[in-house]
C-alpha cells in the first residue's frame, strides 16, 4: 500500500494551475492519502491480516513518480511476491458518497471483492463505487502496472483546488475520508 507525501511547493508554471509563488498545501493531493494510509496501518495493528503488507510512502510523485519508479527498479522486497498494489492518492474530497476506483481490470474478481467489502461497511453507509477502466501514468500505481503487478486506486475526483494554493485542510471531507480508508 503506497502513497506519495510530496506536493508542488510554491508551484511553478510546470506543476501549478496558479497562482504560483504561494505555498500549495496539498491537503487532498496528497495529505489525504497519507492520512488514510496511517489509519490503515493503525488498523492493521489491531486487526492483523493473513498476508504480509508492505507500507510505502513515496516521494517525488509530482516530479515524475520518482519514488515508486525507484522502488520498482531497486526493490527492497521481491517484486514477484507483490500480489497487488493499492495506491491512495486524492481520497479526501468525497462528494455525493461516490468513489471512483481505477485498476480493477488488472486483477481477477476485483469488482466482486470491492463490492463485498463496500456493502459490509460497519461505520457508514456503503459508497457508490464507479469502476473506471482507464489506466493512466498519472500516479504511483503505474510503475507497478508496467511491471505486471495488479493495482487499484480509489480516488474522490479532481476539483477546482487541484494543484493550487487553496487545496487546504478545511476542505477535506473527514467523514468521507474515513469511509474511503
Amino acid at each position: 500500500i503506497g502513497v506519495h507525501y510530496d506536493h508542488v511547493g510554491y508551484g511553478s508554471r510546470r506543476n501549478s494551475y496558479g497562482p504560483t509563488g504561494f505555498i500549495h498545501n496539498g491537503a487532498d493531493d496528497n495529505a489525504s492519502g497519507t492520512a488514510a494510509l496511517l489509519e490503515l496501518a493503525e488498523a492493521f495493528t489491531t486487526y492483523p491480516c493473513r498476508r504480509s503488507i508492505l507500507i510505502a510512502f513515496w516521494d517525488g510523485e509530482e516530479q515524475g513518480l520518482w519514488g515508486s519508479k525507484h522502488f520498482i527498479a531497486n526493490p527492497t522486497f521481491p517484486l514477484e511476491k507483490i500480489k497487488m498494489a493499492l495506491n491512495l492518492d486524492m481520497v479526501g474530497r468525497l462528494r455525493n458518497n461516490s468513489l471512483t476506483i481505477y485498476g480493477t481490470r488488472t486483477w481477477d474478481s476485483a469488482r466482486t471483492l470491492l463490492s463485498s467489502v463496500n456493502s459490509s461497511m460497519v461505520s457508514s453507509e456503503p459508497l457508490e463505487i464507479i469502476f473506471d477502466w482507464e489506466i493512466k501514468p498519472n500516479s504511483d500505481h503505474h510503475p507497478f502496472y508496467k511491471s505486471g503487478i495488479p493495482y487499484f486506486m480509489p480516488h474522490t475526483g479532481l476539483h477546482d483546488d487541484y494543484h493550487r494554493p487553496r487545496d487546504d485542510a478545511h476542505k477535506i471531507n473527514s467523514v468521507g475520508l474515513e469511509s474511503v480508508a
